[in-house]
């Protein structure tokens, strides 16, 4: 992509729009809190994420999409991958009903998988194991802001492409109490409560809860969580607050397995032999995850420009799985060649706990210096990360044996199989990742038309990993780094309406354990971007929108040694380079939308790996993404209103991914998971009555019932574990599929 030809483009474009607006941007700077005249429930005119300060976003030199409460509530979003197709650039390694019961998809963001969000602005780690993200209610969530692009400057070890900021309901002054009824496709019903208001005038309280259970159009998948999430804000005079909040979740669910049968055709090629969607090859064998969170922040207003925050999180969370999976293709009846094939099945029980203790504390001041107007952020942070986990299986050696594995019949899959081999000790591990850093950054205005953001971060990470059998015989493998990454960033407002942006910054990380096929650990990975844009606020900030162009290159990622999969090499290198767009607000009194459109060139451009080499598409990001979401309310009654809506959500075609996690050759069509679109829509009906407020609602997804898959893992159609049956050769892959037609109604109580 072209960026200087682009630049001029955008700049053309700013040139072409009229003015709605003739005053410059307002001169106040005094105060720390900055928010628009009038707001659509669809935009945003602020948000924290990009700079820990209250700063509108037009006056922002990143790019920072918000998806509002509202929005939430209008497609009766209920998992985090759902609410987050609202924001550009953002894709997912699997998503829908059929993923892992709901749990354990992963955010993909401008190319790049990441492992870790942030939770009112304190980072929730995974460090490479599966991201809790994707088990995050939306119960208590106020809204969601992603930061596109590098953030180590204010956050740390996080990924390149960008983060999620999950920003939680505060308790309110003003007593309010909610509770939702939902039921659905698939045996949906999920309850939910919020209530809140004052215990005295100066303790303010909030509940949030709920209780979930849902079937599957998958065969033994199941769901069923419950959530409850209690805080409380002292305010201690005008100037100091403390909050205290703890949260508790308890889910379980059992996952779907969905081997789908690879045979030989004429020609060589290898294609699926048949796609049913109700298919599990796994067991009816629940999945539970609980975790508690506690945590505590206060702030205070040391002078009238200057203000303290820190915040103090305990995230405890433990995981046990009694897991599934298969290794191989063979006979249905041992011993037989002619028996029709079956997929053999390793049991393999997975306990883990994972302990994470983060605080921060920034200052938060304004000051002049001459015409220079400037907003301060000092502050610095400390992560402690530690995981413990014991892995068991029934079959070590990863090669069908009937006398360890579990069979079932790939053409009629009768549960629960043949009986598991003895689960014996396979590997162990534990071992914590300590960070802390320092960062400082200042936000200039330059005049009225002119903003430039600067700041700097030195970070330093300790990571043991200790790894073995068993948890009594493990091996050390310790690493230690240190790195600054700066952050630059300038913004030209030439009209109150728009804004035209540029930045570049660098990030840093560890590599979250991988072993490294030199000994150790494979050393950690660096980033850098350079992106510009321009951003609209049109209609008095009831419209906004975003066009961004970014260059973005990732160094150092961790590769399998084609030699031995179980160590890892660091020639890697991938270049994502693309264009997105988000509109989001109100059109007209009463029409909202919502919607975005990005365009993500990921390629390899160093690989160790002779099947993929330079120019490769990366796997996990399609080329091209665009959603739409819009509602209309129609002019109400005193007392009542009726609200409809639609959408889409589509997606180009993408690389799937081996069973190892390398990207699978790209010379058949199975090696790609096809591009898709999905229809949506909703009606809503509210009714007063006295001082109660009522509502009835139905959502329906994929109404048209597309089908379509999710996510693929490939493995070699000519490996060893493969199986020959009446001269036809047969091996697996791995499928979900994405969500079928599925409805949502609910009755809402407000008062």
């Amino acid at each position: 992509m072209n960026i200087p030809r682009t630049a001029a483009a955008l700049s053309l474009l700013t040139l072409t729009l009229p003015a709605y607006a003739d005053e410059p941007p307002s001169a106040e700077f005094s105060k720390l809190t900055v928010k628009a005249a009038e707001e659509s429930p669809y935009a945003t005119a602020s948000a924290t994420t990009g700079t820990k300060t209250d700063t509108p976003l037009m006056e922002t030199p990143l790019s920072v999409q918000v998806v509002p409460q509202q929005v939430l509530v209008d497609q009766q979003d209920i998992r985090i991958d759902q609410a987050l197709r609202n924001v550009s650039g953002v894709a997912f390694t699997a998503g829908g009903d059929t993923s892992f019961g709901n749990a354990f998809d992963a955010v993909v963001v401008r190319g790049f998988q990441t492992d870790s969000h942030l939770r009112n602005g304190v980072r929730l780690d995974s460090f490479g194991s599966d991201s809790e993200l994707f088990t995050q209610q939306l119960t208590n969530v106020e809204s969601l802001e992603v930061l596109k692009g590098p953030a180590a400057i204010l956050y740390g070890a996080v990924e390149p492409g960008g983060v999620v900021n999950v920003v939680t309901k505060q308790p309110q002054a003003t007593s309010s109490f909610s509770v939702q009824q939902q039921i659905g496709s698939y045996d949906l019903y999920r309850t939910t409560l919020d209530a809140t208001g004052p215990v005295t005038e100066s303790v303010l309280y909030r509940v949030d809860a709920s209780y979930d259970t849902s079937q599957s159009i998958v065969d033994l998948a199941f769901t069923r969580d419950l959530f409850f999430a209690p805080t409380l804000k002292v305010l201690l005079g005008d100037a100091t607050q403390v909050t205290l909040e703890y949260e508790h979740k308890d889910s379980n669910f059992n996952g779907n397995y969905a081997i789908s049968p690879l045979v030989q055709i004429p020609g060589g090629a290898f294609v699926p032999l048949y796609n049913d969607p109700h298919l599990n090859f796994g067991e009816r064998s629940g999945l539970q995850e609980r975790t508690d969170l506690g945590g505590i922040n206060w702030s205070t207003a040391l002078t009238e420009n200057w203000m303290v925050r820190q915040q103090f999180l305990a995230n405890l969370v433990h995981v046990t799985a009694p897991q599934v999976t298969s290794d191989g293709v063979g006979p249905l009846t041992a011993g037989d060649p002619n028996s029709p094939p079956a997929i053999y099945r390793v049991m393999a029980p997975l306990d883990n706990r994972d302990d994470l203790y983060a605080s921060y504390l920034d200052f938060t001041g304004h000051m002049d210096t001459g015409p220079l107007r400037h907003t301060l952020l000092v502050g610095g942070d400390w992560y402690r990360f530690n995981s413990k986990y014991v892995l068991t299986i029934s079959n070590p050696t990863f090669s069908p044996d009937p006398t360890l594995d579990s069979v079932i019949g790939v053409f009629d899959p009768v549960h629960p199989g043949t009986a598991f081999g003895p689960l014996q000790p396979y590997t162990a591990g534990t071992g914590p990742t300590v960070s802390w850093g320092v960062h400082l950054q200042d936000q200039v205005a330059l005049g009225e038309r002119l903003f430039l953001l600067v700041g700097a971060r030195y970070q330093h990470v300790y990571e043991a990993n200790y790894t073995g059998v068993t948890l009594d015989s493990l091996t050390p493998a310790p690493l230690t780094g240190s790195a600054t990454t700066p952050r630059i960033g300038v913004v030209f407002r030439p009209e109150t309406w728009v804004s035209l942006y540029a930045n570049f910054a660098k990030n840093w990380g560890p590599s979250n354990g991988y072993p490294y096929v030199g000994g150790g650990l494979v050393p950690p990975t660096s980033a850098n971007q350079k992106e510009i844009g321009v951003k609209f606020d049109l209609l008095a900030g009831r419209l906004t929108s975003t066009l961004a162009v970014y260059d973005l290159t990732k160094t150092n990622i961790p590769t399998p040694d084609p030699a031995n999969p179980n160590v890892f090499l660091v020639t890697g290198k991938v270049r994502s380079r693309g264009l997105e767009f988000d509109l989001q607000g109100e059109l007209l009194p009463g029409w909202n939308l919502i919607a975005n459109f990005s365009d993500d060139d990921a390629r390899i451009t160093a690989n160790n790996d002779p099947s993929n080499p330079p120019g490769t598409q990366w796997p996990q990001t399609p080329r091209l993404i665009a959603n739409l979401w819009t509602t209309y309310e129609f002019t109400p009654a005193p007392r009542s209103s009726l609200k409809v809506g639609a959408g889409v959500n589509a997606q180009g075609r993408q690389p799937a991914l081996n069973y190892t996690g390398v990207l699978a050759t790209q010379t058949s069509d199975y090696t790609n998971i096809g591009g898709y679109a999905t229809v949506n829509a909703m009606a809503a009906y509210r009714r007063k009555v006295g001082s109660y407020s009522l509502t009835a609602q139905v959502n329906i997804s994929n109404l048209l019932n597309g089908r379509y898959f999710s996510y693929i893992s490939l493995t070699d159609p000519q490996a060893s574990n493969s199986y020959s049956y009446l001269g036809t050769q047969y091996n697996f892959d791995r499928r979900l599929y994405g969500d079928p037609r599925t409805v949502i109604g609910s009755l809402s109580l407000e008062f």
